[in-house]
């Protein structure tokens, strides 16, 4: 994602979405102390939003929150009911050719720094 994308991707992060991306922060939260993934529609049910409304909100926590502190890639729990991966959109932003053996690998290694990092539960949108 380009540094307008990501300007952008805050931008629309207005003060009832702020509500609902820190709402959405703390399920990946319990999500990760579980040791478990999430689908997209588990967590729309969750937060009251449809599936593809749920990017605005990741982004912002992986952009603003996660990177910025060096915290693992939250967003990496989020998967497809039927695939159990991310959605293209994710995997997209980490491969450079789209190839699906590289975006897997990386998604893989997301999802275990995210499982492994010991304190979650101290850890403040």
């Amino acid at each position: 994602m380009s540094k307008s994308q990501v300007q952008t991707a805050s931008a629309q992060v207005t003060p009832p979405m702020a509500k609902r991306t820190r709402t959405v922060f703390n399920w990946l939260k319990q999500a990760a102390l579980d040791m478990r993934t999430i689908t997209y529609g588990e967590l729309g049910e969750k937060v009251g939003l449809p599936p593809p409304a749920l990017g605005p909100q990741l982004d912002y926590i992986h952009y603003h929150v996660c990177i910025p502190r060096g915290l693992p890639w939250l967003a990496a729990l989020v998967v497809n009911a039927e695939t159990r991966r991310p959605g293209s959109r994710w995997a997209a932003t980490w491969t450079a050719d789209g190839t699906q053996t590289e975006s897997d690998a990386i998604w893989r290694m997301a999802v275990a720094q995210v499982m492994a990092y010991p304190s979650w539960d101290k850890v403040d949108f």
